[in-house]
């Protein structure tokens, strides 16, 4: 039952029962004082003030009367202050008696006030005799031995009246202390019992309180104690009543349900943290071992690029010769093509003179001859330029290994120049030697007039045939610029890709640091995720 009450309950219980047993026991105490108190009042009026009112009317008639009868006959006192003083003693007695004759119970008092009554009214009619004797003037002259005897023997039993009636008092007085004893035994008994069963039922009270709070309290704390020895998170508090110990109970419970759950959660967690962990490690280490090997690729990667940048630098520069070479066959061609000219100018002013040497006109016709043959090489050569310095530009645009072949291609294209240039010369030869058998033939330029005509025309062919050298050679000659502004661009793009290349290593080398570094955390929280999950399986959830 004391379990369904909260503590608040319980502990205001506890200091409420002292003290309503201390107001029980404090109005049992006035209670009882009140009757000791009342007992002690009836003492007082009933016994006390009879006996004082007694003892007053006693020493009213045995002690003034006869006291104010022995003065007036020794002369110590006026008769007319003798009777006012006896007057007044009896009005005293009188009115203390009547008061204490309303108080009488008993019968026994009452028998006793009935010989006291006897009494006093004897010596009421002797002091009424004794009266009327001082106010005659006889009261002296009466014997004293018989005034004496008379006086003593009739206010004597009424002293022994009175006497009676206070040790009737006195005993009735002796009662009432013994009932009041009696009653203040049994106030006693009881406060003591009363005490007795106030301490009994406080620590009655306190023990089932202690018991209702400590048992609980000590199963919680031995409940709490064994899931820290034991790292048991399944252990639970006993949850009874509905006091502040099972809403504790309850929600330690409900915090050790959260602390499980709580706890499996992050074990699993772990578990995966772990896997991750390794994970990490793993992909650190290829990562290190991957942006190692491209840090060497990409090493490899710059060295190629510088080396066909050299490469892409020697192409330009042959280009740029080439160009120079192209330039100057240019100008030959031209020269030859002057030449040329000259040479149809002067077969058309010998054409007259080598009519009649038809002789002089065959081996001319014999010599055009080579001279087609040879324009017809030049012719060639122009053509395999024209496909070298292509195969140049595509080697150039490829700008690879394969660009050290724009080498070759520069050194046959210089070597068709210089083929060119012998070709020309041996134009040039040639046309002399025809000049020379022109001017041989002069005199039978006449007989020749048709073949030389037919020789002029050739010539032109010539001339043309020249002319389109001289193209091809300015188009050569334009193409190797080309090459060697591409070459030159290439060159700086190549440079451009170094230093691009340079930076992209910097970042390989930075990535492979982090990559290291990576893997260093990813097996540093593999290891602390071991040691955490090391820590989580000293718990039993």
């Amino acid at each position: 039952m004391i379990n369904s009450l909260t503590v608040q309950s319980r502990l205001i219980l506890l200091a409420c029962v002292p003290i309503i047993l201390f107001i029980g026991a404090t109005l049992f105490t006035l209670k009882e004082v009140k009757i000791i108190v009342h007992d002690l009042d009836e003492l007082y009026d009933l016994r006390v003030i009879p006996m004082q009112e007694i003892k007053v009317v006693s020493d009213d008639y045995a002690v003034i009367i006869v006291d104010t009868f022995h003065k007036l006959r020794g002369g110590a006192v006026s008769k007319e202050q003798a009777i006012a003083d006896i007057l007044k003693a009896q009005e005293v007695a009188r009115k203390n008696w009547q008061l204490y004759l309303k108080n009488v119970t008993s019968t026994e008092e009452k028998r006793l006030i009935s010989l006291a009554e006897q009494q006093r009214e004897k010596v009421d009619q002797l002091i009424a005799i004794y009266l009327s004797e001082i106010r005659e003037n006889t009261f002296s002259a009466k014997d004293y031995s018989f005034f004496v005897k008379e006086t003593y023997s009739t206010f004597d039993p009424l002293s022994e009246s009175f006497g009676d009636l206070i040790n009737y008092q006195v005993k009735q007085a002796q009662l009432l202390k013994i009932e009041g004893d009696e009653e203040a035994e049994k106030v006693e008994f009881s406060l003591i019992t009363l005490s007795i069963v106030i301490v009994f039922t406080m620590l009655s009270v306190g023990f089932l309180i202690y018991r209702s709070i400590n048992t609980p309290l000590t199963k919680m704390g031995k409940t709490i104690e064994q899931v820290v020895r034991d790292t048991d998170l399944t252990i639970r508090v006993e949850e009874n009543g509905s006091d502040e110990f099972s809403k504790i109970a309850i929600d330690f419970n409900m915090m050790m349900d959260k602390f499980q759950t709580m706890l499996s959660q992050i074990s699993s967690a772990i578990n995966s943290l772990s896997g991750l962990s390794s994970q990490v490690a793993s992909s650190g280490d290829q990562m290190a071992s991957s942006a190692l090997e491209q840090e060497q690729q990409t090493a490899m990667i710059a060295q190629a690029i510088t080396e066909m940048s050299s490469a892409i630098a020697e192409v330009s520069e042959n280009a740029s010769r080439t160009a120079t070479y192209a330039e100057d066959a240019e100008n030959l061609s031209i020269e030859g093509q002057k030449t040329i000219e000259q040479s149809i100018q002067a077969i058309h002013e010998l054409a007259e003179l080598v009519v009649n040497n038809a002789k002089l006109i065959n081996e001319l016709n014999n010599q055009t001859t080579e001279i087609n043959q040879v324009v017809m090489m030049i012719q060639g050569v122009a053509e395999q330029t024209n496909l070298l310095a292509l195969n140049a530009a595509i080697e150039a645009a490829r700008a690879g290994e394969s660009g050290r072949g724009f080498a070759v291609v520069a050194d046959e294209v210089r070597t068709l120049a210089h083929n060119t240039q012998k070709a020309t010369e041996n134009i040039k030869d040639m046309i002399s030697k025809l000049q020379t058998q022109a001017n041989n033939a002069a005199s039978a330029m006449s007989d020749a007039e048709v073949r030389a005509s037919r020789s002029v025309e050739m010539a032109e062919h010539s001339s043309q045939k020249i002319q389109a050298i001289s193209s091809s050679v300015s188009e050569i000659a334009s193409m190797n610029i080309q090459v060697s502004t591409a070459t030159e661009e290439q060159t700086s793009v190549t440079s451009e890709m170094s230093s691009s290349i340079e930076g992209f290593n910097l970042s390989i080398n930075e990535i492979s640091t982090s990559a290291q570094n990576n893997s260093v955390s990813g097996k540093e929280l593999l290891d602390m995720a071991e040691r955490l999950n090391h820590e989580i399986k000293q718990f039993k959830v």
